[in-house]
């Protein structure tokens, strides 16, 4: 059975992991929404889900906080929907992958546009993971 949730250990926590996502050159474009991931081979521990997730978006864009929650809550729930094929293939691998979502339009789009985006941005991070070789490993 598909799992649609989006728990606490799905999610990027630690400011060292966030830093680590924000520094990364390994990243996909597709408007609204520029996707920045680090790629993981073997999974340092079991209980760490294999794919978690940050979403950010920017005070210089989007200036009033209500609108700034509204576009992160429709980032998670687009990302929540849509995770299942990646998860799947990170969890036969063994490996872990954490994804940064940064907004950068400068206005509140609607969610359509937005899960329109994140599908696309996560069927491309599904290509790059199943290659054999990834860019963007860890060492």
């Amino acid at each position: 059975m598909k799992r649609y949730t989006l728990n606490k250990h799905q999610r990027v926590k630690k400011k060292a992991d966030i830093e680590k996502l924000f520094k990364s050159k390994t990243a996909i474009f597709h408007y609204p929404i520029i996707f920045k991931w680090v790629y993981t081979p073997d999974a340092p521990t079991p209980n760490i889900a294999p794919l978690r997730v940050a979403v950010a978006v920017p005070r210089k864009k989007i200036k009033k906080p209500v609108q700034r929650n509204t576009i992160k809550r429709r980032l998670r729930e687009a990302f929540r929907l849509n995770k299942i094929p990646v998860e799947e293939t990170l969890r036969k691998a063994n490996h872990q992958c954490d994804v940064l979502l940064l907004y950068i339009a400068k206005k509140c789009l609607p969610y359509d546009k937005i899960e329109a985006a994140v599908r696309a941005g996560l069927e491309a991070l599904h290509k790059a993971v199943e290659k054999p070789e990834h860019p963007s490993t860890e060492q």
